[in-house]
């Protein structure tokens, strides 16, 4: 079997170029066999040694050299050639002459876009990169293809970047995103070839390095500049959704393609069918207001830059094994894959930060808030994901500052947690609950609907995302009129209920936008009414967010459980000559207190009430609070009383306050 038989036999295309040099070889030992003398066969030698002859030789030099040695050691048969056929070696050896044939070019040009251009002086053939050093002949640069077949900025401003092109070992091509420092250092260009696979190495990183530069100066004005970015969301023209652009084609944008973006670009995709989406995932949790809500959150999140709104958040609490998961893989659908789109809550600030920076507007899903490293940490990132802005970090100074900054991520999205306790319960900041919506007991009906929903989601997803961005982009001026509206009649209903609640309308509108945005995208209405209870957990978000009125309850908790160790409710003892004594208590007194049921006041002493609030999680500021609200009798701070005959300093407490409070 000849090797053409064996490359059609195998699929693969043969070498033409290789064929044709073979050819080359035959046809110069015939002339040299036929010679009459050694003037012609001198001549027959001379033809071959210059213009397409000599390509094809050293074409069968490098690619089979059995063929070639077998020919050379025939033509060196015949006598007076000796010194000719050496100079024919020296001019087929590497790194001498190097001519890039038609078929080479056919070959290697498959893959490359429009007006791609090569630098002067270099040639791509299948035996590599090469340049022209003049009378040195060619030199090899790269031993396999490789070309730059793009450039591209990021939108954000955070860099530039090249699109390498290359030929694997296995024959395949591919391709990569590679910033453009990269390829502008030795060093670092190095590191292409253990992570790609491209064709550089130590050795040859500095040829490489030169190849590119003047790559890049060639395909300038040539080759469309594209427009990359390192995280999705909203951008100039559209909104990038994992590797989907949605928007103005005439100026899209690609993922940048680094190994963390590409693995969370692929869980924003889709898959099933919109129609499957709606009766396995959806259809079983049309009675459940949680489910109808997480969807809502999570069209919201996009809605927030859109709207010019703040970032919140929706949580769901409640006992174990409820369907909170599975109200979140709900959520999760919306965009993409749930599971590879979900995370859990055992991740550090520094990684929520930089999640939350990358999806930008999707919305930051957190599965189980019990996870979390440390409850601390619970409300503080609650608390960064509501602001939308990550920490001040320094960096090394430059030119005359010693210390520099880092750009402060920023992003704009919504939360949506679960766990056994309200996200809001781990802080005692009222910031923190007029950030979240708290939706406490179980999400769904029965576990038959969340076996259902489940199955439904990882089968379908994805659709109803893609469905509602286009309808954002058609029609902002009236959505943002909408919003207007709802927000007005939300934060009139809910002030009276206290400004946190008030300030949480504010959020209940957007999720009624998001509604009407569904249900225009084709979701159908809910056998339910979900954004009452919405409005019933900011009403609880409200009254549980009144942290003076709470602190003032822990007081009087305390102030009631020992009742003897206040002044003028203290027991007595008799002693010798049968005259009273005061029982002073373990610990000391706590202040005075009127052992009278019409009390008006109760002082407590400065250091007991400290220590009385910091072991409820309060801070001591809080008291500036009651002095605010007029909890406090005196103007200032403390004042002067009497305890067991001394004079010592009080904070005097109303009972008007304790009423206000609710303890009486």
């Amino acid at each position: 079997m000849t090797e053409e038989q064996l490359a059609e036999t195998l699929g693969r295309r043969p070498d033409a170029a290789l064929t044709r040099a073979r050819a080359c070889m035959d046809a110069l030992l015939v002339a040299l066999d036929t010679a009459p003398d050694a003037a012609a066969r001198s001549a027959a030698l001379a033809e071959h040694m210059g213009g397409q002859r000599l390509v094809d030789l050293r074409y069968l030099r490098g690619s089979d050299r059995e063929a070639w040695d077998r020919g050379i050691v025939r033509a060196r048969g015949h006598r007076g050639l000796g010194r000719a056929l050496d100079t024919l070696e020296r001019s087929c050896s590497p790194g001498r002459l190097r001519i890039a044939t038609d078929d080479d070019g056919k070959a290697r040009d498959d893959g490359l876009p429009d007006g791609h251009v090569m630098p002067a002086g270099y040639t791509v053939a299948k035996t590599g990169v090469w340049v022209d050093k003049g009378e040195a002949g060619d030199e090899l640069v790269a031993h396999r293809p490789l070309w730059l077949v793009g450039y591209l900025m990021d939108v954000d401003g955070h860099g530039h970047h090249v699109r390498l092109m290359w030929e694997q070992v296995d024959g395949t091509t591919s391709t990569a995103v590679v910033g453009l420092g990269v390829i502008a250092d030795a060093r670092a260009i190095v590191t292409l070839a253990g992570r790609y696979g491209v064709p550089v190495s130590s050795a040859s990183a500095r040829e490489v390095v030169r190849y590119l530069e003047a790559a890049t100066a060639a395909v300038r004005g040539t080759l469309p500049v594209e427009r990359c970015a390192g995280r999705l969301g909203w951008m100039p023209g559209g909104f990038l959704l994992g590797a989907d652009w949605i928007g103005d084609q005439g100026r899209s944008v690609r993922l940048m393609a680094d190994p963390a973006l590409t693995q969370l670009g692929r869980a924003y995709t889709t898959s099933g069918t919109w129609d499957g989406w709606l009766s396995e995932a959806v259809r079983p949790a049309r009675a459940a207001p949680s489910a109808w809500l997480a969807i809502y959150a999570s069209v919201a999140s996009v809605l927030a830059r859109a709207l010019a709104t703040k970032s919140a958040g929706i949580d769901f609490s409640g006992e174990t094994s409820q369907g909170k998961t599975t109200v979140l893989r709900l959520a999760a659908s919306v965009w993409g894959h749930p599971d590879a789109s979900m995370r859990n809550w055992k991740v550090s600030p520094a990684g929520l930060e930089a999640h939350a920076t990358t999806l930008q507007h999707l919305p930051v899903v957190l599965d189980d808030t019990k996870n979390a490293r440390k409850a601390e940490d619970v409300s503080s990132m609650v608390y960064m994901l509501s602001t939308g802005t990550g920490a001040v970090r320094g960096t090394p100074g430059s030119g005359g500052r010693s210390v520099g900054q880092r750009p402060v991520s920023t992003w704009c999205s919504w939360l949506i947690s679960t766990g056994e306790q309200q996200v809001t319960s781990f802080s005692r900041d009222a910031g923190v609950r007029a950030r979240a919506l708290c939706i406490v007991g179980s999400p769904l009906h029965s576990s038959e609907a969340a076996s259902l929903i489940t199955v439904g989601t990882l089968a379908h997803h994805g659709h109803l995302g893609r469905r509602v961005v286009p309808l954002i982009m058609a029609d902002l001026p009236g959505l943002r009129a909408m919003f207007v509206d709802a927000k007005r009649r939300w934060t009139d209903d809910l002030t009276p209920h206290g400004a946190v609640a008030g300030r949480l309308g504010e959020a209940i509108a957007v999720l009624e936008v998001a509604r009407v945005l569904c249900e225009r995208a084709g979701l159908p209405s809910p056998q339910c009414r979900p954004l009452d209870a919405a409005r019933a957990a900011a009403i609880a978000g409200g009254r549980d967010s009144d942290q003076p009125a709470a602190a003032l309850r822990a007081v009087y908790s305390a102030a009631i459980r020992r009742p003897t160790a206040w002044w003028k409710r203290h027991t007595v003892r008799t002693v010798e000559h049968g005259k009273p004594e005061p029982v002073v208590p373990h610990g000391g007194w706590l202040g005075r207190w009127v052992d009278e049921d019409d009390w008006a006041t109760l002082d407590v002493l400065p250091t007991v009430l400290d220590d009385l609030l910091r072991s409820h999680g309060y801070d001591a500021g809080v008291v500036d609070r009651w002095r605010e609200r007029g909890w406090i009798t005196h103007s200032r701070r403390t004042q002067s009383i009497r305890i067991q005959g001394n004079v010592t300093k009080a904070v005097r407490l109303s009972r008007d306050a304790f009423v206000a409070a609710g303890c009486l």
